[in-house]
């Protein structure tokens, strides 16, 4: 069966000076994309005709009130927010990630005398969202370079433009390095892609790359982590057209 159970779900949030893995705190969540239509049936015509307009996509979530997470709490408006979420984990390269960009959210907490204190949250996205693939599930690495194999990204053929989040959770000290990698196989040479570089990260924090021009079939994810040890994820998803 290709069915998956919701129960690993993961949902990494991050701005550029903050980020942190909130699954722990979340019991469900639901994500959309959707594009508007105008309907445009005309006389003689057998089936309904629409034209698309503005696309837009959001995630509500629901969990369970932790006083300590301030940060998350005070930048919920950050401008713009990285939100990744796993709908059935991210533990291994290739897993199902979905990507938003938002900067607008409500956020609302409730308390009853009968239960936990909760929360329900909604991420409003301002730019394509992405349906991709971790290249780094959250883990921690030591210092070093890690290359990650590659992995298709949904098709067998290339593309142009290609999405990528970063969520750097944990960090000690030293400078880390992440940058993209593409190539035709995924076992051949692969090279760097043009804009496929995050900024170097001196803290925890989370970024958004889009990438206009063209990428190959396979992509990975190499990264030097300096210092001291990092945890981090990365995830990319073709260009919506």
């Amino acid at each position: 069966m290709p069915f998956k159970h919701g129960r690993l779900a993961e949902v990494l949030w991050g701005s550029a000076t903050a980020a942190q893995d909130v699954s722990a705190f979340l019991n469900s969540i639901s994500w959309q994309a959707q594009v508007d239509t105008a309907k445009v049936s005309t006389f003689k015509s057998s089936w309904h005709s629409f034209i698309s307009g503005n696309a837009y996509s959001s995630a509500t979530m629901n969990g369970y009130y932790d006083s300590t997470l301030t940060n998350i709490r005070g930048t919920l408006q950050a401008a713009p927010g990285v939100l990744s979420y796993a709908p059935a984990g991210a533990t291994a390269i290739g897993d199902q990630v979905r990507l938003l960009s938002f900067n607008t959210v409500t956020y609302n907490e409730n308390a009853t005398v009968s239960d936990a204190v909760g929360f329900d949250w909604t991420a409003q996205g301002t730019a394509p969202a992405g349906i991709g693939v971790s290249l780094h599930p959250l883990a921690s690495e030591n210092v070093g370079t890690i290359t990650g194999t590659g992995d298709g990204i949904q098709t067998s053929v290339a593309g142009t433009g290609l999405i990528a989040h970063l969520h750097v959770t944990v960090y000690t000290a030293g400078t880390h390095q992440f940058k993209l990698q593409d190539a035709t196989t995924q076992g051949g040479a692969y090279t760097d892609i043009a804009g496929g570089a995050f900024t170097n990260m001196t803290s925890a924090g989370a970024q958004r790359l889009v990438m206009t021009g063209t990428v190959r079939q396979f992509v990975r994810c190499v990264a030097v982590i300096g210092t001291a040890a990092a945890t981090y994820s990365v995830s990319c998803a073709r260009f919506p057209t």
